[in-house]
C-alpha cells in the first residue's frame, strides 16, 4: 500500500484579485493539493494549461476581457486531461 497518497495539480483562475487568493489560500491548507498556478485572465489559463500538466481546473466561467467560456480551455490542448469545474459570481455590473 502507499503511504504516500497522489499530489492533485491544480490551476486556479479568477480575474477577481481576492477571490484568487481566498481559493489559493484554501487550496494551500490541503495537503494532497499542489497548486501548479494562479491567473487572471482565460488567455493566462490556456497559457498555464499548454505549459504545465494539471489533474484539475478551478476557473470562473467568464472572466473580464474573454471572448469565451473558459470551459472550453482543454479544447485547444492536445495535452489537457485535468478536469475542470467553473464557478460564476454573481455580479450587479
Amino acid at each position: 500500500m502507499n503511504a504516500h497518497p497522489r499530489t492533485i495539480s491544480v490551476v486556479l483562475a479568477d480575474d477577481h484579485p481576492i477571490v484568487l487568493l481566498a481559493i489559493a489560500d484554501q487550496f494551500s491548507k490541503l495537503p494532497s493539493y499542489c497548486i501548479a498556478a494562479t491567473v487572471n485572465s482565460g488567455a493566462e489559463l490556456a497559457r498555464a494549461v499548454e505549459k504545465e500538466s494539471v489533474d484539475l481546473i478551478i476557473t470562473d466561467l467568464v472572466m473580464q476581457g474573454d471572448e469565451k467560456s473558459n470551459s472550453t480551455v482543454c479544447d485547444s490542448s492536445a495535452n489537457c486531461a485535468a478536469r475542470i469545474r467553473t464557478f460564476r459570481s454573481w455580479s450587479s455590473r
